[in-house]
């Protein structure tokens, strides 16, 4: 919790016990003391901003001042003190935990050298029809977000997420539309339109593709932390398929649920009855035949598939000479990288696209037309620890087994999940209601970004460095066999 946050809490509790001492002192010396909740709520409004999780104290607060003003002529038995006393101290430990379970929590600082700064970019491609709208005349438009080292030290950052898309957020979850506005106070470290940092030599690119349904935003961590490092960050919300997209002139698109409920016309029993006869088969050509029927039942195939033009697409554009970013960008040094759906995405990118030079998979099922092409690129897959069971990581092992022709390197980390491949680990210091796993969030934060730092230092910038060190610097990190 906050400085000024805690301080509230803290004095009204101290004012209630004030309240059960009283017999024991003389409390007319002390009444000023009733002021202090006020003070500190006031300075916490303008300072950090109030967040819906302490109304309750500041209920307290209010009441706590105005019982300056009641009149000396009322008097309530000892009794009664009691209980007012034990519910105005049930609420503020309910404010209390409430404000632990969902904090206004800080990002880590980027680690490298450069200030960050952001920006986003409106690109069209009317080469191709947007499929997802009814109407035929639309073509694929995309907004793309841009992290990339700075040199400016203002004190002006972008903010972390629109109010547009917590609302969204929250009702995706079931959940009343202000539950995630408290995520509108969290601060970043990316300055809005700040000029790109002067260097001898231009900067190496990532393309990042958010998981399905996520928003660039949630990666902030990681992607500030490159940034900071030296490279120039491009992350695409895939429009319809991101839960909102801000286009100019706050053009909100949001995203299609008909369109993005993927396994309507899916059916799960037909997927498992492949993976099954995949890991009942004994040779190689079986199994692959298993597994190419599999990628043609997952629903997730055809968007992988066309995620991958956009990336094409977007490097396309950042590749012309017109582009104001072009003489920034080493376009020798491209890299790609994903989570989730965004991950395979990253896959079948550097499969396709022979300028990327490397590319990360984070924790993503291998869906797409991978199985056809071939990866000759330097690529890392980093994965949650993994009940096979309840996952196909068997079958992703197999698929970059099939197709791999460089250097892969595979990383596991233990006591993470799914979801804690994006800041998602840090909104709350209860993992149940994250889904995420028991590892710290800062810690995980910490694990992904030196392993995805690392990789590309190594690959985009020509470092001479070992992967394996990382697995010696967190005990949480496993390397796996291809």
């Amino acid at each position: 919790m906050r400085i000024l946050e805690i301080c509230l809490l803290l004095s009204e509790l101290a004012v209630l016990l004030l309240f059960l001492l009283k017999p024991m002192l003389r409390f007319k010396n002390f009444k000023w003391l009733l002021f202090l909740p006020l003070l500190f709520l006031l300075m916490h409004g303008f300072v950090e901003g109030i967040r819906w999780q302490l109304v309750l104290a500041y209920g307290i607060a209010v009441l706590s001042a105005l019982i300056l003003f009641t009149p000396a002529s009322i008097r309530f038995p000892r009794y009664i003190n009691i209980i007012l006393i034990s519910i105005a101290a049930v609420l503020v430990v309910i404010s209390l935990l409430l404000g632990y379970l969902l904090p206004v929590f800080r990002l880590p600082e980027p680690s490298g050298s450069f200030t960050v700064g952001t920006t986003y970019l409106h690109l069209r491609d009317d080469t191709r029809s947007e499929t997802i709208t009814s109407d035929s005349s639309d073509v694929r438009e995309l907004m793309v977000r841009a992290w990339y080292p700075s040199e400016e030290k203002t004190q002006e950052t972008y903010p972390y997420l629109h109010p547009a898309l917590t609302k969204v957020l929250a009702e995706n979850y079931g959940l009343p539309k202000f539950i995630l506005s408290h995520l509108d106070l969290v601060k970043t470290h990316s300055l809005p339109n700040a000029s790109i940092a002067s260097h001898e030599t231009p900067f190496p690119m990532i393309i990042f593709s958010p998981g399905y349904m996520t928003h660039s935003s949630m990666y902030t961590s990681l992607l500030e932390t490159l940034a900071s490092h030296g490279y120039m960050v491009f992350s695409i919300d895939y429009t319809y398929e991101t839960p909102v997209s801000i286009f100019p002139d706050n053009d909100l698109r949001f995203y299609d649920p008909d369109y993005t409920d993927v396994w309507k016309n899916a059916s799960w029993d037909t997927v498992q009855a492949s993976i099954n006869a995949f890991r009942d088969a004994n040779d190689k050509a079986t199994k692959r035949r298993h597994i190419e029927q599999y990628l043609t039942q997952v629903p997730f195939t055809d968007r992988v598939n066309q995620w991958t033009k956009d990336v094409n697409f977007v490097i396309d554009q950042l590749h012309s000479e017109g582009h104001p970013f072009f003489y920034k960008i080493d376009q020798n040094n491209i890299g790609v990288m994903g989570n989730s759906v965004g991950g395979a995405t990253s896959a079948l990118a550097c499969a396709l696209d022979s300028r990327i030079k490397s590319g990360i998979n984070l924790d993503g099922s291998q869906w797409g037309s991978l199985m056809e092409h071939t990866i000759t690129q330097p690529f890392m897959w980093i994965t949650a620890e993994k009940n096979l069971a309840e996952s196909s990581e068997d079958i992703d092992s197999f698929i970059y087994n099939q197709v791999s022709r460089g250097d892969f390197d595979h990383l596991s980390i233990a006591h993470a999940t799914h979801a804690n491949f994006y800041d998602l680990s840090l909104w709350s210091n209860y993992a149940p209601l994250t889904q995420t796993g028991s590892i710290d969030g800062h810690r995980m934060i910490k694990i992904v970004n030196q392993c995805t730092l690392n990789f590309f230092n190594k690959h985009l910038k020509n470092e001479p460095i070992v992967i394996d060190h990382l697995t010696k610097e967190f005990n949480e990190l496993v390397r796996k066999d291809r």
